[in-house]
């Protein structure tokens, strides 16, 4: 899409639907707040993803669906286990369907791993699942890294892996350097691919590009980012369901040519 279609888009936020994402960060602190309360890791985890996930599937096209799961590849290769999974429900046979489901490596657009609070630690765990994430191989390739939509490669595809975080232990004001500087140091350290991570936000904190190594921060407490955050995941899940070629199930079946006979 042509660089100029953005620049002529308003420079304010349209109030309806700025206020939108003013109420999305109300409940996103309440949740956290009260999960505050549940000692058992996975209780907390679970709970702090259901404020994202009921945000999401309010916000997003009734067409895309919204769990938790993991994905598979047709070498059978499978994920780490994904807190929230985005992918088009209408192009999507689940090989599992519960609270927590399974699909083709071809359907997922849209991931994030929801974290309580960002250190060194969880940083680790994060570059390791994003790393192993995109190792996968859709359409029998690797997904696409750092390239802008090409409709000429339709087979291939591109994962949005995002980080939303509640808080950080950075609490200088200059925090977005210092996070893209940890994520840059620990990947250097554990040779993993920060380019595996297209963005990281954390709650009233702000927003991070990696690729692009830039960061914003929120302005005199206005929640901004949370709508430049969900903005960035949105078109990209309406771009690339556009672009994206139907799931090659018949690679996942299998070569169904014993017990033929002629019927001659």
């Amino acid at each position: 899409m042509a660089k100029s279609y953005y620049k002529s888009r308003p420079v304010k936020a349209n109030p309806k639907f700025k206020s939108k994402f003013e109420e999305a960060i109300h409940n996103f602190s309440g949740a956290f707040i009260g999960s505050k309360e549940f000692n058992h890791s996975l209780t907390k985890g679970e709970q702090r993803e259901i404020p994202l996930k009921n945000f999401l599937s309010k916000a997003l096209p009734s067409n895309f669906e919204i769990k938790s799961g993991e994905i598979v590849d047709c070498f059978n290769n499978s994920s780490p286990q994904l807190d929230i999974m985005i992918y088009d429900k209408s192009k999507t046979i689940e090989f599992f369907n519960s609270d927590a489901s399974i699909i083709p490596a071809e359907s997922l657009l849209v991931s994030i791993e929801v974290k309580s609070k960002l250190n060194k630690a969880e940083t680790k765990k994060i570059l390791k699942n994003a790393t192993d994430l995109k190792n996968l191989k859709p359409f029998k390739k690797k997904p696409v890294l750092k390239q802008r939509d090409d409709d000429s490669k339709a087979a291939h595809c591109r994962y949005f892996h995002c980080v939303f975080a509640y808080e950080t232990d950075f609490t200088n004001p200059d925090w977005a350097k210092s996070e893209y500087d940890r994520f840059k140091s620990v990947a250097q350290e554990t040779k993993t691919d920060l380019n595996s991570i297209d963005r990281i936000y954390v709650a009233k904190k702000g927003l991070i590009n990696p690729s692009a190594e830039q960061g914003v921060n929120e302005i005199d407490g206005k929640v901004r980012t949370l709508m430049y955050f969900f903005s960035h995941m949105l078109n990209f899940a309406m771009r690339e369901n556009g672009r994206r070629a139907p799931v090659p199930y018949e690679l996942y079946a299998g070569r169904q040519s014993q017990g033929w006979k002629s019927l001659k």
